[in-house]
Order: C-alpha cells, then structure tokens, then sequence
C-alpha cells in the first residue's frame, strides 16, 4: 500500500474505469460468499478497441472490481461525488464477457484528452446469457480499468507509459483509486484485498511506447445504500422516456428508457435458503414490468426452478430449488425487476405527458405477500409462519427530459429545428400542437418566444446531466458538470454520393504564430425534400497549437430568404459547438451545396493541430428527420509546415464537381422576428450549460 505522501498533489486525480455491474434496490438486502470472479476467465482480462474484442485490439488491463453497490450509476455518482470527476472523453471500448463484447457503459476522465489525466472505463456484470449478473458473493459487482496517462503533444494522443514517475500508468491510476476510495478518510468503502489476475501483456501506446500492468486487481466494496433513490430511500429514481434515434441509442443502463429494481433478500436466520415467492403490484397502463432470476439461489450448487405469472397490474414470482445442498445462510438479492414506461401512455405528442418543466409522475412498485423457506419448506424463523413481515416496497419517477420533443434523451438540433418549424402557431392552426406548447407549464394556445427558448436554453442538456441540472433527482452540488454530457456517436467519413461536410481548406500551414485564419465547413450534396432546416457541429483543435476566436454561420442556410437563428457558441478546453435552425413553416429551405460556417482562430504555438469535427447532425425543416451525413476533418500546421499545403476542396475529388456546380447565394437578410425586433442579422440565443465531446483517440 502506498502511504499518504505518494499521494500529494493528486487531487485533481480522474480514473477511467470499465465496470460489469447491475440494478438499483427494492426488497431485502444484500452480502458475501464465493463465486465465480477469481479472474478473468469468465470477465475477460482487457479491454478491447473493436466491437469483436479480437485480441488484436487488446488494449487495457482490468484492475479493479468494484462489488456489493456496484451499478454503473453508484460508481459514477461516487465519482462525480467524492472527486468531482466530470469529464467523459476518451474512446469507446469494448468488454468481454463468457467470450461475448459489450461496449462500456461510460468512462470518466479528472481533465481534457489536451491534458495529463487519470482515465478509465467502465460497464456492468453480465452473466453468460448477457443478463444483469448478482453473483454471490459480489452481488452487485463491476469490474473497471484505471489509468493514468500523459498527453502528448507532437502525437495528439495519451499514453499510460510505463515511463511515468513513479509508476506506469496502469498501476498508477489503481493505486489512486484505492487511495482515494478507501483511505482518504472514506469509511463507507472498503478495500478488501489484491487479486493477481497475470494480465501483464505489454500494451503498446499511440506514440510507439509500451506500457503494462502488474497484473493485480484491487478488490473495492462500494457504500451500501442505493444512490439510485430505489427502497429504502424515500426518494424514487428516475426512469426517463427515451426511444432510440439515428446515431443515438438510449443506454437504460443510465436509466434511459429502463430502470432496473433488486429484489434483495435479509437472511439473518442462520438457515440456508430452499426458495421464495413475492408479488408486486404497479400501475400497469404506465409501466411494464418483467422479472430477471439471479444466480443467488443456485449459489450453493441446487438445482432451481422458477416461475413467473403476469396478471393486470402485478406480477407473481415463485423459485424453488432441489439437491443435498445446504441452501445459501447469507443475505442476496434474488432477482431484478426491468421497468420500463408504458409506450401506450409516453409517447411523442401525447399533451397530457409533456417535456415541461419539473414534468413526472412517482409510481410505486408494492411488494404484497413476500414468502421465503427453508430447504425443507419450512418459513424462515422471523416470518409469521407464512409470509415474512417486512416487504418494502419502491418507486419510480417516469419524467421526460425538459425540452426533448423527440424523446432521445439529448436536446439537440432537431427538438430546435421542430420548434423554430411551429414558430407562431396557434390553437386552431395545424401546426400548433400541446406538446410544443412548453411554457408555461400549462399550455397557453399559442407557440412563442418562450417556447423556443425554453428549448434553446436546454441545449447539450442530457438524461444523464440535465439542464437544469435538478431534473436528475440528485442535488447540484452532486452532478457532474453539463460539460461532460459526452455523445459517443459514430463518425461517419465520407459518404459516396451522399450529403457531406468537411474541412476547407483540409490542410494548411500558417508560417508565424500570432496570426489569424478561418476555415469554413462546407455542406454538399443536400438532397432531401424540403431542404436543410438546422445543423449542429463540434470543431476540435489542439489549445496549444491554436485558440478559438470566433464562428458564424455561413452563406448556404439563408441562402433561400429563410430567417436564421443560431445558438451562441459553446466553448471548452481545445473545442467548439455550433447549432442553427431556421424557424417558420413558410419559405424554402436550400438544397445543394455551399458554405455551411466559418470559424475563426489564431495561432498560439508551433506544431500541428488537428480540426476533427464531430457530433455533425443535419436536420430537416419541420425537425423530424436526421439528414444521413458524412464528414471529413482537417488541420492545421504553424511554423515548419508539418501539415500538407493549402489544399481547399479540390483534396475531395468526390466533392469537387458538387461544389463547383454550387453557387451559394449572397448571406440572406436575416431578421430577429423571433425577438419582436425588425433589425437585420442572424439571431444568437444563448443557452444554458457547455457540450463537451472529443474525438476518439488512443487512451
């Protein structure tokens, strides 16, 4: 163990983990025994950088695992909590599991990938079906990789070397864990032992160095009591609508579209457990809940059978098990509850379930008649003879995320460009309709300035950090920051005679630092009907090569005589966002090709900084469909020329004839109608919190 000195001057520390874990709380409690994590043969023993964790993508050594409280949510809340872990960046990688992969389920990071930081990645238990797995006796487990890695600035990328002082990077980002979790004046969690799982292949780094564990596991058991709000706690968690959309799948590991309930079973009797029935009773015309079975039961080696019926408003669950076993003499959780919203009831444009402010309805989860016996049939001591006498029940909060017409648990450019699009309805109109009528709370008949920018000023918001940050459930002081709101989407390259957007000039070279330039991100091949309504992007660039002074939105949107309407830009460390839409339901809107923005930026160093663009979403005009779009990015040199030469959009052949063909028109008069002014220009609406997201790279 390290002492407390090591530690100085690491408070700033981030880990990036990678757990397999699973669910929340209900019933009856929880405990240890033995069970099947000794190492990684049934977890694996890496992460992986491709969806098929073929062993070529081998990548991070797993050395932790989280047990007992340990969701995915619970180790994210601890996170954010007890360090103030916020940022989300870094590459998607994969776990394996009884030889199946699985993506992570998220990653945090103590800084920018433009910084040294620690970093890891996490996902939940699964057992060899691919179901939530509650082994005994780690319960809720997760296992994770923790690291810590050095930014470097030539190569763009970070690295877990084993050059780090005074360890390499993998053993460095665990012990920091280990000393922040259970030593730094945490009595809640508890650091249990070191396991050698031998995962110490030298892993090599994206600057050609290689780096390797020494193949150790700490073994951490996180803080009992549920941070997802499920029985005991008095307060319900939430379960968000969300439905998946292009480019965006809604992780129910967060509780998007999902929520999982553990039924835990209190076993103080000292006799082994033969089996157990319980049914619980909901509100079925707005949830639906179905029944998992745990491997808590046949812990032990018995057989088991269970057996579920479904009836209107409830669910009845009865396992029995078989054998010369002694039945497990600890406490479990026996099984979990899926609940998911009724699609009947949420749905997009129901008005009596709105994306309103402070919108969602608690609904109780009643367990009733709770049995469990002996391996001989017998109650358990403490029942009455029949059914135990404590059968705690829980509650889940089914809210919409404010602002989210579309229900995909982001507030992007398409809830803006459906919103612009309704811009002045009324009741009795078409297009006006009660689910766009969003302030007040109540609907006032007509669809104004105060929509749209209840709306806007939600911006980058997420399921897992809302704007405002309270519609979570937690305190603020508890959240991570907007900022980390990461949208790990694919990124497409570009599509054969399909819409695009790119760089240009791709590359470049600046001779001097202290100069300014600007690129434009040009848009081409826009053939959908009806044209381009909205468009959102995120422009990444290395801080110490250049910093960001300005973007505006280009020719082509307005090209058409349409009024536009862009968000004032949000900016990080090394990044920019950009978001316009057209309101209205009158004019065309442009098809073709042409300028789509312009950035403006200023060089600060020498050396080479890329321009990756990310998070490309197009849009149509009434918002209701995403323009399929590929992207292409650039960069930029300053001093010796490490990039190529100013090369325009010639360096896309597929492209040259597209844009050639394209005039943009002159920058249409734009009017601030939105605002009650008639004055002349493109509206900027400043929206509440900051979107950070990175491109993919080693690390």
């Amino acid at each position: 163990m390290l002492t407390p000195l090591f530690w100085l001057g690491r408070r700033l520390a981030f880990i990036a983990l990678a757990f397999l874990g699973a669910g929340a709380a209900l019933l009856i409690y929880s405990s240890v025994g033995q069970a099947g994590l000794v190492d990684g043969d049934n977890m694996g023993w890496y992460t992986y950088t491709g969806g098929d964790c073929d062993e070529g993508g081998r990548s991070d050594p797993i050395n932790i695992v989280f047990y007992q409280g340990a969701t995915s949510p619970d180790i994210d809340y601890y996170l954010s909590y007890e360090d103030g872990w916020g940022n989300h960046g870094g590459e998607t990688q994969y776990f394996k599991t009884y030889g199946n992969c699985y993506e992570m389920d998220g990653m945090k990071a103590s800084g920018t990938w433009q910084t040294n930081r620690y970093h890891g990645r996490y996902h939940r238990g699964l057992n060899a079906g691919g179901n939530i797995a509650i082994e005994t006796p780690w319960l809720d487990y997760s296992i994770a990789n923790a690291h810590y890695e050095i930014y470097v600035f030539g190569d763009g990328c970070g690295v877990s070397g084993n050059h780090v002082v005074p360890e390499n990077g993998f053993n460095q980002g665990r012990e920091n864990v280990v000393w922040d979790w259970t030593e730094e004046g945490e009595p809640d969690h508890f650091f249990a032992s070191y396991g050698d799982w031998h995962n110490t292949a030298r892993i090599r780094q994206c600057n050609g160095d290689d780096a390797w564990s020494n193949g150790q596991v700490a073994f951490i058991r996180v803080a009992t009591g549920n941070v997802e709000g499920m029985s005991p706690s008095p307060s319900p968690a939430n379960l968000w609508v969300c439905y998946n959309s292009p480019g965006h799948a809604c992780n129910f590991w967060q509780g998007e579209g999902l929520r999982f309930v553990i039924q835990r079973l209190r076993n103080q009797s000292g006799i082994g457990l033969g089996g157990y029935y319980f049914r619980t009773y909901y509100a079925s015309s707005s949830l639906v809940v179905d029944v998992n079975n745990s491997s808590f039961l046949g812990s032990t080696g018995r057989s088991v059978n269970c057996s579920e019926q479904v009836y209107s408003g409830s669910t009845r669950y009865t396992c029995s098990s078989t054998g010369n076993q002694q039945g497990p003499l600890w406490d479990g959780d026996i099984a979990s509850l899926s609940v998911t919203p009724n699609s009947s009831t949420f749905y997009v444009g129901n008005p009596d379930h709105r994306p309103a402010k402070d919108n969602g309805t608690a609904f109780s989860l009643v367990n009733n008649y709770c049995q469990a016996k002996g391996v001989d049939g017998v109650p358990l001591p403490g029942s009455d003879g029949v059914y135990t006498p404590v059968c705690d029940d829980a509650s889940v909060a089914v809210r919409l995320l404010e602002g989210d017409v579309n229900l995909d648990c982001r507030v992007n450019v398409v809830d803006n460009q459906a919103m612009t699009w309704r811009y002045g309805a009324s009741l009795g109109l078409s297009l006006y309709s009660e689910w766009y009528d969003l302030e007040p709370v109540d609907p006032d008949g007509d669809i104004d300035i105060k929509d749209v920018q209840f709306v806007f000023g939600r911006g980058w918001s997420t399921c897992r950090y809302p704007i405002p940050c309270d519609q979570s459930g937690l305190p603020c002081s508890r959240q991570a920051s907007a900022g980390g709101g990461l949208r790990e989407e694919p990124e497409a390259g570009l599509l054969q005679g399909g819409t695009n957007v790119v760089i240009d000039p791709p590359s470049r070279n600046i001779p001097a630092v202290g100069q300014q330039f600007t690129v434009d991100l040009q848009v081409s091949n826009v053939t959908n009907p009806g044209g381009l309504g909205g468009y959102q992007f995120t422009l990444q660039f290395d801080p110490n090569i250049v910093s960001y002074v300005g973007v505006s939105d280009g020719s082509f949107l307005g090209s058409t005589g349409s009024e536009v309407v862009c968000q004032s830009p949000s900016t990080d460390v090394g990044m920019v966002s950009f978001v316009c839409n057209t309101p209205g339901s009158e004019s065309q809107r442009p098809s073709g090709s042409g300028q789509l923005a312009r950035a403006t930026f200023q060089t600060v160093g020498e050396g080479l900084s890329p321009l990756d663009l990310s998070d490309v979403i197009l849009v149509d005009p009434p918002g209701e469909e995403y323009i399929a779009t590929g992207v292409a990015d650039g960069s930029v040199s300053v001093g010796d020329g490490q990039g190529g030469p100013v090369g325009g959009i010639a360096e896309y052949p597929e492209l040259e004839s597209k844009m050639a063909a394209t005039t943009p028109g002159s920058s249409a008069a734009v009017s601030t109608a939105l605002a009650g002014s008639a004055a002349g220009g493109v509206m900027l609406f400043a929206a509440g919190g900051r979107y950070a997201r990175r491109r993919r790279r080693a690390g």
